[in-house]
């Protein structure tokens, strides 16, 4: 749940432990449930002091579609890693599969970190990711991150998404969700519905609410590594 602390800006609850057996409400079908949203992996960046929870049934990727993210699209920033979920390309291989006879060729989300001398350096890293200078505020826990929108599209296909960004000296960290569609039509498929949207969406925020940063010095950077 939210609440509102100030004009435009949210509060995401602190990162709680999640059971093998917490998962969001039900996508379609039991087996989509399963395939999914199944099971809760941990992915733990020790050298920079970050980790955070998502789905087992997710694999490591950092691209989900034919148009990569808007934060694997920068060349200010180098990604550390990403997960997510393929429904794949067309026509189905697998009818069966959730989300099968939508356009949606996949979702999840990627991760990176930069080096960074201070705030104002790291919005404008933001700002020329996203290709936007308008951002809100969110907190997660008792660290504020702005948030910008991001889409990105080509050959008929499409990637849009959310980056979230945080400050920590010395670092910029950056966490963007990402939903990859291709243009609906009869060979594709339509678009998910609201529901399908709503819930997909929901599980993304839920893996960026899990992020944990622990830092007891400055983190280093694996690029800063002798």
């Amino acid at each position: 749940m939210f609440r509102i602390v100030v004009a435009a800006s949210l509060v995401l609850s602190p990162s709680t432990p999640v059971s093998h057996g917490d998962h969001i409400q039900a996508i379609d079908t039991p087996r989509a449930r399963k395939e999914v949203q199944s099971g809760v992996t941990t992915y733990t960046d020790s050298r920079n002091g970050v980790s955070f929870r998502y789905p087992s049934a997710w694999k490591a990727q950092t691209q989900f579609g034919y148009v990569p993210a808007a934060l694997a699209q920068s060349e200010q920033v180098k990604l550390i890693a990403g997960f997510g979920y393929e429904v794949g390309g067309f026509p189905r291989e697998q009818v069966g599969r959730p989300y099968a006879e939508t356009n949606l060729e996949g979702f999840g989300v990627v991760y990176a970190a930069v080096r960074s001398p201070n705030r104002m350096a790291c919005e404008s890293i933001s700002t020329s990711i996203s290709g936007t200078s308008k951002f809100r505020t969110v907190l997660m826990g008792s660290h504020a991150l702005t948030v910008r929108k991001t889409a990105s599209s080509g050959m008929m296909q499409s990637n849009s998404g959310t980056l979230y960004v945080l400050y920590l000296r010395p670092n910029c960290f950056f966490f963007e969700t990402a939903i990859a569609k291709a243009t609906a039509s009869s060979e594709t498929g339509r678009d998910p519905d609201a529901k399908q949207t709503h819930t997909i969406e929901a599980l993304l925020l839920k893996v960026v609410k899990s992020v944990h940063f622990n830092h007891t010095e400055a983190p280093l950077l694996s690029a800063d590594a002798p």
